[in-house]
């Protein structure tokens, strides 16, 4: 719109006006907008005559104006390229949540829980009542077979064996006396002296001597052998497990004193369900583990088979021979294992790692840099050590070790390092 045209259309100016308008000075107006990523440049120029326009006039070029910035800056806009959505990161796995298959043997059987007993142990009772005058080994010590334990004070035994020995002493004097009496009734009744019965009254007499020196040297033998009692000796070879008794301890007759075992004659004893009776056999190869050694695997061998089941808990009594000749399983922990009823070896995988909730059982698997899902066919499991035999997929495959917590097939993931 040239300044022209503006004045033909200026309607009612009052010459005031126009004397103003002649002294203003021409004013020029430019509105550039520009953007920073477009080379493109959008300018309007509005030249304004000297004559004044009116308000309205004044009020449409401002609106012209605008409307041209806003034109420009969207011909701008039309010009840049489309964003592309920046790509999706792949999931960083733990080494937690990575396991790998493996070619391993199951071994699957019935399933034994029990404790470690010594096959050879004794325990030392006191035989008679009194005051521990003397201790020996401590615990853990080890002795040997007729070691000396413990004393125990038996004064008054002593004095009740020296009047047993007299006793006898006297019973053997009066047996002799009556045998020499009865050499001479004989000999007067050969003669005439007396009559047959005096005979037989001596030798009345000489029985019943016999019998007061038997009571005597049984009583002799009563009284030594509690004196003996009261010195406590070892029964067997092995190792002090307990010890109940010290020095100035007042004893009973039958209180526990001592207790020994044999540590290299450990056994398990267990029980198991009576309905894998069928499953059981003498011989039978018992693997198992123990509190305290969790990482390690003993072997033993079922020795015994209890003739009849327990009637509350409806489990039969094993005896399982373990050899420990180090002396490392020690009496009393607890031990669990299986009877190895049926081996077979192929590519194990935990049992964690297999999805079994949506029909058929598979696993997830690190393809590359992608998880995909693969349907495996499941074999024998060791629910002991929580493993199971798979077959499609193969030993060395990386695995995802919790499936329901994984990211979906087809994720991108990375591998953590020791992968």
């Amino acid at each position: 719109m040239t300044a022209t045209s503006m004045q033909r259309r200026q309607i009612g100016w009052s010459a005031k006006d126009r004397d103003d308008s002649a002294r203003r000075p021409d004013r020029v107006e430019r509105c550039r907008p520009d953007h920073r990523r477009s080379e493109r440049r959008l300018a309007v120029t509005v030249q304004i005559s000297p004559i004044r326009p009116t308000r309205s006039a004044m009020a449409r070029g401002r609106t012209g104006c605008l409307l041209g910035a806003v034109l420009a800056v969207a011909a701008c806009r039309r010009d840049e390229p489309a964003k592309q959505p920046p790509p999706t990161p792949p999931v960083q796995l733990a080494p937690a949540d990575v396991v790998a298959a493996k070619t391993a043997t199951i071994e699957t059987g019935p399933l034994v829980t029990g404790t470690l007993e010594a096959a050879r142990s004794a325990t030392v009772r006191a035989q008679l009542g009194g005051t521990i005058k003397k201790v020996g080994p401590e615990l853990g010590q080890t002795v040997a077979a007729r070691a000396l334990l413990a004393e125990i004070d038996a004064r008054g035994l002593g004095d009740a064996a020296s009047s047993a020995r007299a006793q006898v002493d006297s019973a053997r004097a009066q047996l002799e006396l009556a045998r020499r009496e009865v050499e001479r009734s004989r000999a007067l009744v050969a003669g005439g002296a007396i009559a047959r019965r005096d005979l037989e009254t001596a030798e009345s007499r000489v029985a019943a001597q016999r019998a007061a020196v038997d009571q005597a040297r049984a009583q002799l033998a009563a009284s030594a052998k509690q004196l003996d009692d009261a010195t406590v000796r070892a029964p067997m070879a092995g190792v002090i497990a307990q010890r109940a008794v010290s020095t100035g301890d007042v004893v009973a007759p039958g209180a526990t004193l001592y207790q020994i075992i044999d540590p290299s004659s450990v056994r398990l004893s267990a029980g198991v369900p009576s309905d894998e009776l069928g499953a059981l056999a003498v011989g039978q190869a018992v693997r198992f583990t123990v509190h305290g050694y969790p990482d390690q695997t003993f072997t033993g061998r079922v020795s015994r088979i209890a003739p009849s089941a327990d009637p509350a808990t409806k489990q039969i009594a094993i005896l399982v021979d373990l050899p420990n000749p180090s002396h490392q399983l020690l009496v009393g922990l607890l031990a669990r294992g299986r009877i190895a009823a049926r081996t077979a070896t192929g590519v194990v995988v935990p049992l964690a790692a297999v999805d079994a909730t949506t029909g058929r059982p598979a696993v997830l698997r690190v393809a590359g840099a992608a998880i995909e899902r693969v349907p495996v066919t499941l074999g024998l499991r060791d629910p002991l050590r929580e493993q199971v035999m798979v077959t499609g997929i193969a030993a060395g495959d990386r695995l995802l070790a919790r499936p329901s917590a994984a990211p979906p097939p087809g994720s991108h993931v990375a591998l953590p390092p020791s992968s």
